[in-house]
């Protein structure tokens, strides 16, 4: 006699799953993630949204988000925004530790990728170019106007100027004294010099980088915003946490997405998720309709407690209205003395980029 289960489906083989997922989507757009934080039933299918930071590989084998999880969301499946979500991939880990601090940014897997390589079949192609988004306007001018700049073993990110100047973090570029000190962008690498750069531990940590501009012709100038940030607009971040040294011919940055959270004039924090090697790269501000990029800040430093912990979207940035007509000025004229004014000796702003509560005047 047999005894039949109702409700109960047959499992099925993973080349039925292959069928059903689709390739992963580009940088730059968005994806949620649909998981259990910590392995508590209150939080079942937790749903949250970010966007996809950065691409590794060709197939690819790894997607970077910005996609908020925690410890137990390793597994849950991650779709497409919209009203079809289509499976594109799981997460693989939702909390990790690299070089000395913790990753704000969850790992994907792509199923397609890993259902191919365990079936041993060729992955489908994707049916629209990754590089295919409505945002690829502006992933284009993200990418023009970001360098990595690397200096001993130091590194961060630059914005590039134009005429063969880039402005980064003075501690970027803090040993190069004794150090060769490169420009990394688009498959070029190029040596550059200093022109200028702010005194050790002092506001506003710049430096102002000089390299051959022929050799940036491919470049495109970042357009720098003459209007202050504004409390709650959504920005982007750009820099390079990760990147394969031993080629970067394929080279662009990582972006990551947030808001403003707080401005004061010599001051800018954003919710970004901001790692190492984000120092000196840019916050975007994106003008609707036109999607026209502009920089309205520089990325010095994020939150790190006194016992090491660092807090990745809690990030501070210079506002490029601090220097932007000050580096103009001196592209134009070569006036070393021009940049002299963007060191502050205000106490009020030295205490400010410490993080020391104000000093009373009473």
């Amino acid at each position: 006699m047999k005894t039949f289960i109702t409700g109960v489906e047959t499992l099925r083989p993973l080349s039925s799953l292959l069928d059903a997922v689709r390739p992963p989507t580009g940088r730059g757009s968005t994806l949620e993630v649909h998981s259990t934080p910590f392995g508590c039933e209150v939080f079942l299918n937790a749903v949250t949204r970010g966007s996809v930071c950065g691409v590794v590989g060709n197939r690819p084998s790894l997607l970077l988000t910005d996609a908020a999880t925690a410890l137990g969301s390793e597994g849950g499946p991650v779709f497409t925004e919209g009203p079809n979500k289509e499976l594109i991939g799981i997460v693989v880990c939702s909390v990790s530790w690299c070089r000395g601090e913790w990753v704000g940014l969850t790992l994907v897997a792509p199923l397609i990728s890993v259902l191919s390589a365990k079936l041993r079949v060729a992955p489908e192609k994707p049916s629209r170019p990754l590089s295919t988004h409505p945002l690829q306007e502006v992933l284009t001018q993200v990418d023009e106007c970001t360098v990595l700049v690397r200096c001993g073993n130091a590194w961060g990110a630059g914005v590039y100027l134009g005429a063969g100047y880039i402005v980064t973090c003075a501690h970027v570029v803090k040993s190069y004294l004794s150090n060769k000190l490169s420009i990394y962008c688009r498959g070029i690498n190029e040596t550059a010099i200093v022109r200028y750069k702010t005194p050790d531990k002092k506001a506003y940590d710049l430096a102002l980088l000089f390299t051959n501009p022929q050799r940036l012709e491919h470049m495109q100038p970042a357009k720098l915003s003459n209007i202050p940030a504004e409390k709650g607009e959504s920005v982007l971040a750009a820099g390079f946490p990760y990147y394969n040294e031993y080629d970067l011919t394929n080279l662009m940055p990582t972006i990551t997405s947030g808001h403003v959270n707080t401005v004061s004039p010599s001051m800018i924090q954003t919710s970004c998720c901001v790692q190492s090697g984000f120092s000196g790269g840019p916050i975007f501000r994106i003008t609707r309709p036109k999607n026209v990029v502009e920089v309205i800040g520089i990325i010095a430093i994020n939150v790190t407690s006194d016992g090491g912990a660092c807090f990745p979207y809690i990030n501070m940035a210079v506002p490029v209205t601090v220097f932007s007509s000050l580096l103009a000025q001196y592209i134009l004229e070569k006036d070393e003395t021009k940049l002299k004014a963007i060191e502050n000796n205000k106490e009020m702003i030295q205490s400010q980029w410490r993080l020391m509560p104000y000093r009373s005047k009473i």
